[in-house]
């Protein structure tokens, strides 16, 4: 079984829990101890601009305190852009991959934010003769001749590539890869991964030799199960309790002293006595390194709301070399073209490195461990593409989980797939989410558990207060220690170091590192990010981009005497112009692809009038738009004048043989012929002085209509009454006229009448009116009265016919609308309606 310990300090963590205290390095010389205090202590703590801590617990040896400290990352940095600095679940980190986001590509450039990696952009246009060349470079062949194709592969630290084959039909290239397993890892244990028949693999048994017990602890690596060890000191009390955790009887305790330790990179600061009224209160912030030792500035700044490190401060780690034009401000890499006389090099319609001016065989050949893929024609415009994929094999011998997995940035195992092969046993508490182990303390009541003089679980037993305890409480960001008993000459010393991820989520290396005068990020440290592609040297030592051209035979691209990249032209073209009268020429450029000649002419326009104007779209004649004018365009586009047209009611073409005047169809005929009041104050003939038209009033209209309805009464009985009622509120008839429904212009005259037809039952002697009770425009009720019955008689039955009428004179765009109720006033006795009939007259007319 392969161990990853052996007699070196072992690389795995082991982090403190409640009540718990972790030191040494796990190595056979200095082994892991885990230990416990006590003591009865005040303790508060205080943020500073760049460190937020935390504090929780009573100090009791139940409720332990526990400080905690994280970093501030600003979230909005002073420059504008976003912190580059991140946080993840193993320390602070700033990666590669947040860096590249810094910088685009400009005009031909390709850049990819992925990987870093900068190259020359070569154009798709149709035409191009620029390639990149077998070194790297950029390459424009000779006219004449082609070059063979070369084919070769580069092992990497983790893949081992082959390559066989001429490249031709009959034998093809292939390309085989094997994942490179280092059989000495650098920590000097044994490589816990295996590569099997069906791809690479880790096993818990494989890991559990990781690890061995310390004080306080029994581990079994052959299940991975880990427990408290109890003290076999005399007198111990400490027994498992009835929830199976660590339990002792109360005890006494002390009270504490407490003191703070600086990092390299993180300044604590102590205030308070440690009373209930005066309590500890423990300050920290983050340390910048004023000088880092790569001789740069540091790029990490501290703002209000915490630490930050922008695109802006990165950009100026970088310059531009030949061939390449950078901007600081944006971060834009681009190609530099040379504006040397003679350069047929350009920026393609594309936005690639553009020159106006064979046939290989590939195929991959799988490993037990690689799966390789060749795509790919293997032209310049679709270039081979060799790509390769790890096997991880889904069922390794061990019969256990494949803990290796393949994430986007490559292969790795998180101590979250190893850390569920481990459980915990009785007195012991195991976090399967953080990877923590510590001993676990029974929340029995009047448990009073402390480590033994051999590194057990010892209770003295007895009686006491209750003791005081500080634990130190570890965050993503900052790993806090407490060492010393608490008492007078062994002090708590609480200390704070800043966690820096060794293996960011990105899976590229942490750019930012510790030194003795705090946390830095230097510009040489980011420069390694970065890769030159094809088409482009990229310095690291100094940040230099630059292009770089091809050295193989034949390519004419030089970098030009300005530094832009230049290919000379063939023998050059002279054009001139030549102007005449009637049209002035121009030539302009210099005859190469960069600045092609372009040859232009002004039509040359008399500069008196005559009718000839030039406008964007061409030469133009156009008549005056002056009022009156009626030159137009004949229907064979020559200037022409149309005749007199005249409309309805006149005659003649406005010649003096024919002049327009009024067309009267019946003839000439005097005003007293027919009429013998005045013309001028009777005639209805005008005209519009503001149009020239000619009108007579708009003409008379009538209209009439009979409505009769059946009002639905039933046979109601009405008894004496102090005056008229409405026989049915819901029985009523309207004539009604709406605005301009009849003329939009004149005034009406309406009228309706309505007419009643009753038939009625009395008693003897009984007396009654009826009659309508008349509503204008929803305005009160007036009744009418028009039949009625004064005086004693024999019962009877009989039918009554009788009307009301209601007539007006309307103003124009006027409504009006008359409406009638059946109305009965009963002096003596009663009347029963049998029916009640209404027919309306609607009449109105034009004013």
């Amino acid at each position: 079984m392969a161990s990853c310990c052996g007699t070196s300090r072992c690389t795995c963590r082991v982090t403190a829990g409640p009540g718990i205290t972790v030191d040494g390095n796990g190595s056979a010389a200095d082994p892991y101890i885990v230990s416990g205090g006590g003591g009865t202590t005040a303790l508060a703590v205080t943020d500073s601009a760049s460190v937020d801590l935390g504090l929780s617990g009573t100090g009791a040896a139940g409720d332990p305190y526990t400080v905690t400290a994280d970093a501030i990352l600003d979230p909005a940095p002073p420059g504008g852009g976003s912190n580059l600095l991140q946080e993840g679940p193993d320390g602070l980190y700033v990666e590669c991959a947040d860096v590249r986001t810094c910088f685009t590509a400009g005009d031909g450039a390709v850049y990819d934010q992925t990987t870093g990696e900068i190259g020359a952009k070569i154009s798709t246009d149709a035409g191009n003769t620029t390639i990149i060349g077998g070194d790297g470079g950029i390459y424009t062949p000779t006219p004449a001749g082609s070059e063979p194709t070369v084919f070769q592969v580069e092992d990497s630290e983790t893949v081992d590539t082959t390559l066989i084959g001429t490249g031709t039909a009959a034998d093809p290239f292939i390309v085989s890869s094997s994942v490179i397993l280092d059989p000495a890892p650098p920590g000097g244990g044994s490589n816990l991964v295996e590569a099997g028949p069906d791809g690479l693999y880790v096993e818990c048994a494989d890991v559990r030799t990781c690890f061995s017990a310390g004080d306080g602890a029994a581990y079994d690596p052959a299940t991975g199960v880990i427990s408290a060890r109890l003290s076999t000191d005399a007198g111990n009390t400490v027994s498992f309790g009835g929830d199976g955790g660590i339990y002792a009887p109360p005890g006494g305790g002390s009270p504490t002293v407490l003191e703070v330790t600086d990092s390299t990179n993180l300044d604590l600061a102590l205030t308070g006595t440690g009373t209930a009224g005066d309590p500890y209160d423990v300050t920290g912030t983050v340390i910048l390194d004023p000088a880092p030792p790569g001789g740069g500035t540091n790029l990490i700044e501290s703002g209000p709301d915490g630490l930050y490190v922008e695109c802006a401060d990165v950009r100026t780690c970088f310059t531009a070399g030949d061939g390449i034009d950078y901007d600081q401000t944006t971060g834009e890499i681009a190609a530099q073209i040379s504006t040397d006389a003679g350069n047929t090099t350009v920026i393609g319609g594309d936005g690639g490195i553009y020159t106006p001016a064979g046939s290989t065989a590939v195929e991959a050949a799988d490993t037990p461990s690689i799966d390789a893929t060749v795509s790919g024609t293997g032209t310049a415009a679709d270039p081979y593409q060799v790509s390769a994929a790890v096997i991880l094999d889904p069922a390794p011998p061990g019969g256990g989980a494949n803990l290796l997995e393949a994430g986007p940035d490559g292969l790795y195992v998180e101590c979250a797939d190893v850390r569920q092969c481990f459980s915990a046993g009785d007195g012991a508490a195991y976090d399967p989410a953080t990877g923590e182990i510590s001993a676990r303390v029974s929340a029995d009541a009047g448990n009073t558990v402390v480590f033994g003089a051999d590194g057990g679980l010892y209770s003295p037993g007895g009686g006491g207060g209750t003791p005081s305890v500080v634990t130190a409480g570890d965050t993503p960001t900052a790993n806090n220690t407490v060492s010393g008993t608490g008492a007078a000459g062994s002090p708590y010393v609480v200390s704070t170091d800043v966690i820096l991820d060794p293996a960011p989520p990105g899976g590229g290396a942490n750019l930012l590192e510790a030194g003795p005068d705090g946390l830095y990020v230097e510009c040489a440290d980011v420069r390694q990010c970065f890769t030159a592609g094809d088409g482009a040297a990229y310095d690291p030592a100094t940040g230099e981009i630059s292009a770089r051209v091809s050295a193989d035979a034949g390519n004419t691209t030089v970098i030009g005497g300005d530094g832009g990249i230049y290919t000379p032209a063939p023998a050059g073209t002279a054009l001139q112009a030549a102007d005449t009268s009637t049209l002035n020429a121009t030539v302009t450029g210099t005859g190469t692809a960069g600045s092609p000649f372009v040859v232009s002419g002004d039509v040359i326009v008399a500069p008196e009038d005559n009718g000839v104007e030039i406008t964007p779209a061409g030469l133009l004649v156009a008549p005056s738009a002056d009022a009156g004018n009626r030159l137009a365009f004949g229907a064979d586009d020559r200037l022409y004048v149309p005749p007199t047209e005249v409309g309805c009611g006149l005659q003649g073409d406005g010649s003096a043989a024919s002049p327009i005047e009024a067309f009267p169809i019946a003839g000439d005929r005097a005003w007293a012929t027919d009429w013998t009041c005045a013309a001028p104050a009777n005639s209805t003939l005008h005209c519009d002085p503001s149009t020239g038209a000619l009108w007579t009033p708009p003409e008379h209209t009538s209209a009439a209509v009979t409505i009769q309805q059946n009002h639905p009464l039933g046979t109601p009985t009405v008894g004496v009454t102090t005056g008229f009622i409405i026989v049915d509120g819901s029985a009523w008839a309207e004539g009604a006229y709406t605005a301009d429904s009849l003329s939009a212009c004149r005034g009406i005259t309406f009228s309706t009448r309505f007419m009643g037809h009753v038939e009625l039952t009395w008693p003897a002697n009984a007396q009654f009116e009826l009659g309508y009770a008349v509503q204008i425009n929803g305005g009160g009720l007036a009744v009418r009265v028009t039949h009625g019955v004064y005086v004693n008689g024999p019962a009877r039955r009989e039918r009554y016919s009788f009307g009301v009428s209601q007539a007006t004179v309307l103003a124009p765009h006027t409504s009006y609308a008359a409406r009638v109720y059946p109305a009965v006033r009963v002096m003596a006795g009663s009347v029963t309606f049998n029916q009640w009939i209404t027919d309306t007259d609607l009449i109105a007319m034009t004013r």
